[in-house]
């Protein structure tokens, strides 16, 4: 950017990041179903703010174990009467 510009350069910007927690788990396997049932629940925030979710889903050594918990807590959602809507 030019000096005199009307964007503001880089070192003008604010980041504003939310609040953190740190979660101990005791095992792969907690950790797996943690994140999976935090998943359903941005999923369902998303839904009623009428916002598309996206995501990008990576392997490594957990991918196999969060893929199995995701599908566990989903099916029991949805088993429930639980949906999410498709679009």
């Amino acid at each position: 950017h030019r000096l005199g510009s009307t964007t503001p350069l880089m070192n003008e910007q604010k980041i504003i990041s939310p609040p953190h927690e740190l979660r101990v788990f005791n095992s792969a396997a907690e950790l797996a179903r943690g994140a999976a049932l935090d998943w359903l629940e941005l999923l369902q925030v998303l839904e009623l703010a009428g916002r598309e979710p996206t995501v990008a889903l990576s392997g490594g050594r957990i991918a196999l174990t969060f893929f199995d918990a995701a599908v566990k807590v989903f099916r029991n959602h949805f088993n429930g009467g639980h949906y999410l809507r498709h679009r």
